[in-house]
């Protein structure tokens, strides 16, 4: 009784803030990628729309389909909250109409285009924003557009489309989209969009330095000039996309991403020794991912104790189901060699960066 009142306090005392900041301006609440919001999170939302119609407050979610093609839903049970009748809409985002298409191409590429472009963006696109976008940058960044005049007599217009010789160039799936783009960038750039991709879509700069020695600010203000991620804060940074992210990350070889996720599990444990325990889940996943299983079922234990102690009950089970998993399927693990071997900047490998693993081949 006292863990259900003591949560219900907690979730009042947070809605109650945000109607008092609403009540000095008007406020708007944005929730990102739905899809994975977890059940606390989501009594949270239940709670602050009871009883807010009254107040200027207008709260936005995103998110993508289920993998099954259903959609995520804000609010699963509507008993309750009639208050809210003709007030909810849903936009389905999914693919734009031609003309919504045609203005999101002339905007980003901030002039009119010809019909044979539009047709070209529509057929491969099939109207889905990001791919529509993803492909324009493409074609600016391999000056893949020319100027084609349009019009009878003394009236004519410049709009742009795409050269004839590039058609048979432009990659047709997103992920190959993506991923030429990403080898586009320079070698530098690129070794570090391929590790940040390692600590997740949102990531810590000075985790980032620390993995990576030698790079600097000017090397991250590159990353948000190419449109791969934008600034959260001063040392915090997120993919444009998480697909961008997910190609970053998937076009590395195994071996490597194992050096990468022991290297950034070492770099979180070194930068937050004194208090290890809001980190415990980042450990175990990265630890994991890097088959050092003993750190991995160790941080798992850990990580589903913390999450019981704090009455985060689904995130507990899903830790110690990974955690029985591990020891079930993973024979003992000798502990890594204390030879540090240097990776070569091959494939977008590490440049001087060491580890204790074996990294002889893909695993």
């Amino acid at each position: 009784m006292r863990c259900w009142y003591k949560t219900w306090k907690t979730l009042h005392a947070v809605k109650n803030l945000f109607i008092a900041e609403s009540m000095l301006q008007p406020l708007i609440i944005e929730i990102e990628d739905l899809h994975w919001i977890d059940n606390d999170s989501l009594k949270l939302v239940e709670t602050m729309l009871r009883g807010i119609e009254d107040y200027p407050i207008f709260m936005v979610a995103t998110s993508r389909y289920h993998d099954d093609g259903s959609k995520p839903l804000l609010i699963k049970d509507l008993t309750g909250f009639q208050n809210l009748s003709g007030l909810v809409h849903e936009l389905n985002l999914n693919h734009l109409s031609d003309e919504d298409l045609q203005a999101l191409i002339e905007t980003e590429l901030d002039a009119k285009i010809h019909a044979d472009l539009f047709d070209f963006l529509k057929s491969k696109t099939q109207g889905n924003p990001f791919f529509t976008q993803q492909m324009i940058r493409y074609m600016v960044e391999y000056d893949f557009l020319e100027t084609k005049f349009s019009g009878k007599n003394a009236v004519s217009e410049e709009l742009l489309t795409l050269k004839e010789s590039a058609r048979m160039e432009m990659p047709s799936q997103l992920n190959a989209l993506l991923i030429a783009r990403l080898d586009r960038l320079s070698r530098d750039l690129k070794e570090v969009v391929q590790t940040a991709s390692v600590i997740g879509r949102e990531f810590q700069v000075d985790i980032l330095m620390r993995v990576l020695k030698d790079i600097s600010m000017i090397q991250i203000e590159k990353g948000e000039h190419e449109q791969v991620w934008m600034a959260i804060s001063e040392l915090q940074y997120i993919f444009k996309h998480v697909l961008l992210r997910d190609a970053a990350y998937e076009m590395q070889l195994n071996a490597r991403l194992k050096v990468l996720h022991y290297m950034v599990a070492d770099a979180i444990e070194t930068m937050h020794a004194e208090d290890l325990s809001e980190k415990y889940a980042d450990l175990a996943f990265h630890f994991d991912k890097a088959e050092i299983m003993d750190k991995a079922i160790d941080y798992y234990e850990k990580a589903g104790d913390h999450a019981k102690e704090n009455f985060h009950n689904d995130e507990s089970i899903f830790f110690y189901d990974r955690l029985l998993a591990n020891l079930d399927l993973t024979p003992p693990q000798p502990s890594p060699s204390n030879e540090r071997e240097q990776l070569p900047l091959v494939d977008g490998g590490l440049r001087g960066a060491k580890s204790p693993l074996s990294v002889n081949g893909e695993s």
